[in-house]
C-alpha cells in the first residue's frame, strides 16, 4: 500500500482546498438531511469535550 500512494510525488497529493469538510462529507451520504455548515461549524468544541 505504501509504494502504490505514492508519498514521495507531492504532485500526486491532495491539496487541502480540495478535500470535502468532514460536514459535506456527511450531508451527502445523508442526502442533506443535515446542515453541513453548522455540522462544521460545531466540530471543534465537540471534538475537545468528547475527544479528550
Amino acid at each position: 500500500a505504501l509504494v502504490r500512494s505514492d508519498l514521495w510525488h507531492p504532485e500526486k497529493h491532495f491539496s487541502a482546498g480540495n478535500v470535502p469538510t468532514m460536514g459535506t462529507i456527511l450531508a451527502a451520504h445523508m442526502k442533506g438531511k443535515m446542515d453541513a455548515n453548522e455540522y462544521d461549524r460545531e466540530l471543534p468544541e465537540r471534538v475537545r469535550k468528547t475527544l479528550y
